[in-house]
């Protein structure tokens, strides 16, 4: 299990994610928050499969709009589980008291899902865990007055028993003690600039706008990052963010204090539905490796894709406080906020291209991207919300409308005027040259309806040569999640029909 280590070097508090093996939960809690102990549940042995659970607004202050809903474990009725959460009724109780919960062995049979504590009340519940086929999480050190709940964005099977006495094993990646990035429970952050009404799809990952990477896992040990550089510190900047775009959950405007990228590429304006004024959002494929120092103030430092309604908090650093970034997938952002000014220092490493292929000159066709929608096809168990971000679209006889994946996963794309769009090439898409023109577009190489594919990042001036590799058999190009728009050149890429 992993979190976030406090230390002390020249001076300077330092935080970065390490490994920690620890007993229960304790160490997924919030710093200063880090409880030891394990009591055994008073809840018996119990399996199933999880529900389709509902949050409906009967109350105040409802952050999430009106109704939503995900997959749940839901708690028997002798367990007394809670079923109301800031402003919502929740149906059927997902949420199970502390004094049931410590103790607990939580086991996921098929599926992943997150696992999260916190007060019914608390405006944003902290992630415990995130579980996938046959791993195990033992509950422990959750406060008196906290609940449990276990959810998802797809359908899983579990069983539950009191933890047997004895040695604690390893715990599965609690990743780190702040709002969840990237999910669309009811348990994850407040609504800001980067939060926002709930979205089940934020926390999958696939070849499709709306939906994350897996940040790789972090097990080094701390790295000394030494003082910081030398010269003044940088005042944190005003920022407004203005919707220009499909989604804006809080309202047409807002503003903060956040740190500007001073960089050529590799930073973006853009979030959800939103254009900041500054260039406040840097790509983990820049951000891995960074140093901030804060000299005066607070910031919070967080992660995510563009689209996430609910980005992850890597650390809040106050004056004298420091922090490595290090884990963030290619497509996530870091950035850092506040509600008031802050001064700080930053250290970026060596800027580094995403690898691509040299242009092959000549004339190309220039394609501008279309804004999209990912809708969920008719088919059994697709539920959530449209997914957005940007996309070329080809002639309909010669490319697919839908992803061909399953469940809620299983979307077809739409132009925001519902004009049907056509975006997922076929096999003749083998031997095409893409191009960056402007923005930033990412090339989908993969087999059609499959979890698995390999993506190329083409800032402006760099190609890439379409290569399917058995068994692709098409590609994709599309912006980054939520993006606002790209545009390319193709050349040697002619659609072909697609064979029946």
């Amino acid at each position: 299990m992993k979190t976030a280590v406090q230390w002390t070097v020249g001076g300077w508090t330092a935080w970065v994610s390490v490994l920690c093996i620890a007993a229960g939960a304790g160490c997924g809690r919030r710093p200063g928050e880090l409880r030891v102990g394990v009591a055994r549940s008073n809840l018996g042995a119990l399996s199933g499969e999880s529900q389709l659970a509902t949050w409906t607004c009967t109350g105040d202050p409802c952050p999430w709009g009106d109704e939503l809903s995900n997959p749940v474990l839901a708690w028997p009725v002798e367990a007394q589980p809670v079923g109301a959460r800031l402003g919502y009724t929740v149906s059927p109780a997902a949420y199970l008291p502390a004094s049931s919960a410590n103790g607990l062995t939580v086991t996921i049979d098929s599926g992943s899902v997150r696992v999260y504590a916190g007060e019914p009340q608390e405006g944003s519940h902290h992630r415990l865990t995130l579980l996938s086929d046959g791993e195990s999480f033992d509950v422990s050190g959750l406060g008196p007055d906290e609940v449990l709940s276990v959810q998802s964005d797809d359908p899983f099977t579990y069983h539950v028993a009191p933890t047997e006495p004895g040695e604690p094993g390893d715990q599965p990646d609690a990743g780190t003690a702040d709002p969840d990035a990237g999910t669309g429970d009811p348990d994850a952050g407040t609504a800001d600039p980067d939060a926002g009404t709930a979205d089940p799809d934020a926390g999958t990952a696939d070849p499709d706008a709306g939906t994350p990477e897996d940040p790789p896992p972090v097990d080094a040990p701390p790295v000394d990052i030494g003082p910081p550089p030398a010269g003044p510190a940088s005042a944190s900047q005003a920022i407004t963010w203005t919707c220009t775009g499909r989604q804006c959950p809080f309202g047409p405007e807002l503003t903060a204090q956040a740190l500007v990228w001073q960089v050529e590429r590799g930073a973006i304006t853009t979030r959800l539905g939103y254009t900041a004024s500054a260039t406040m959002y840097l790509f983990g494929s820049r951000a891995n490796g960074v140093d901030i120092w804060i000299a005066t103030g607070t910031a919070d430092l967080l992660a995510g894709l563009p689209g996430d309604m609910w980005p992850r908090t890597l650390a809040t650093l106050h004056a004298g406080e420091a922090f490595h970034v290090t884990g963030l997938g290619n497509g996530e952002v870091l950035s850092a906020q506040s509600d008031q000014p802050f001064t700080y220092w930053v250290r970026l490493p060596p800027a580094s291209d995403p690898p691509g292929d040299p242009p092959s000159g000549g004339p190309g066709a220039l394609m501008q991207a279309f804004p999209a929608l990912w809708r969920c096809n008719d088919v059994p168990g697709c539920f959530s919300d449209d997914w957005t971000g940007a996309v070329i679209a080809w002639p309909s006889s010669t490319a697919y409308s839908s992803n061909d994946r399953p469940g809620n996963l299983s979307r077809s794309v739409f132009a925001w005027d519902d004009t049907r769009l056509y975006p997922y090439m076929g096999a003749w898409a083998e031997g095409c040259e893409i191009t960056g023109e402007s923005g930033i577009a990412r090339v989908i190489e993969w087999q059609r309806g499959s979890g698995q594919w390999r993506d190329t990042w083409l800032y402006p001036g760099q190609s890439h040569v379409i290569r399917l590799v058995p068994p692709e058999d098409g590609a994709l190009i599309e912006g980054y999640d939520a993006s606002p728009g790209f545009s390319v050149s193709v050349r040697n890429c002619t659609p072909q029909p697609l064979q029946p």
